[in-house]
């Protein structure tokens, strides 16, 4: 005996071979047919006035009107009927189509509508006949042909979308590189003025630049730190002096002192870069003066 709401109730028999028994079946003297309430049957079987089971929720008629009800199961029962013979050639003929992980339901959707049997054990697609093959396996090259470029046309967005990122950064960089170079330069024409009015000589025109290579190691705070301070006087080893106008400091790796930033006065190992802008003092009236 079954148990449902309700209470006790006659064993279930199958109303046919080609139907499930969990979607219509025979209990005692009705006939349970279950279908979703949407569907063309339960429209069919509305039409006949067949009962709604409220606690079940199940559509019933009375066995007398068997006929009746497989005439409405009729295409169901055909269906599932072609069904179980395709099953049986595909698996009896011993063809095999292997498929790859992932492909898209509407593949399987389309392989079954073919007459292919899926082997979920093996992995793979049993079909009837060569011809369904042929069929399938080209199938399944179109589907992954179109995976494949889907994801490489995915690769090329998400390509793209960083190099406008990276473009964006460097444009970024560039506009605050211009204007530390804007500001650093109208530093050094206000320290260039700075020393042609504090300092005891005047200021000949000539600007010197003085490249000092350090190959101690040092943090970027201590080689900012090191060398000669701005607007201090220094003498040049030709005996000139001038005025420290402005201070790069730069630090070359292995590879790039061997490569691309090597230079006569440069090691081609990793060093520090000093690079200072120097004003030429015109020293002639008061040589005796020293640097600071």
């Amino acid at each position: 005996m079954d148990m449902s709401s309700g209470g006790t109730v006659p064993d279930r028999k199958p109303l046919h071979e080609d139907l499930p028994i969990e979607m219509a079946w025979i209990e005692g003297r009705r006939i349970y047919i279950r279908c979703a309430y949407d569907s063309d049957i339960n429209q069919r079987l509305i039409a006949m006035n067949a009962e709604w089971h409220k606690e079940r929720g199940l559509r019933y008629v009375g066995t007398v009107r068997k006929a009746k009800v497989l005439e409405v199961l009729s295409v169901e029962i055909e269906q599932r009927r072609a069904r179980r013979e395709t099953e049986q050639r595909a698996v009896g003929s011993g063809l095999r189509v292997l498929v790859p992980i992932g492909l898209p339901t509407s593949f399987h959707e389309q392989a079954t509508r073919m007459g292919a049997v899926w082997d979920s054990g093996e992995h793979l697609y049993r079909v009837p006949n060569t011809e369904t093959r042929t069929g399938l396996r080209a199938l399944v090259d179109t589907v992954v042909a179109e995976r494949e470029q889907r994801e490489r046309e995915q690769r090329q967005r998400e390509s793209d979308a960083r190099r406008a990122r990276e473009s964006a950064t460097t444009e970024k960089a560039v506009r605050v590189l211009a204007h530390a170079v804007q500001q650093a330069a109208e530093q050094a024409v206000q320290r260039r003025e700075r020393a042609l009015a504090e300092s005891p000589h005047p200021v000949t025109g000539e600007v010197e630049y003085v490249h000092e290579v350090v190959l101690e190691r040092l943090t970027t705070a201590q080689a900012e730190d090191r060398g000669w301070p701005l607007d201090s006087v220094q003498q040049l080893p030709d005996s000139r002096r001038g005025v420290v106008l402005t201070r790069a400091v730069w630090f070359t790796n292995a590879e790039r002192a061997s490569g691309s930033d090597w230079h006569p006065d440069a090691p081609d190992t990793p060093h520090w870069n000093i690079l200072y802008t120097l004003a030429i003092l015109d020293t002639a009236e008061n040589p005796d003066h020293q640097p600071t």
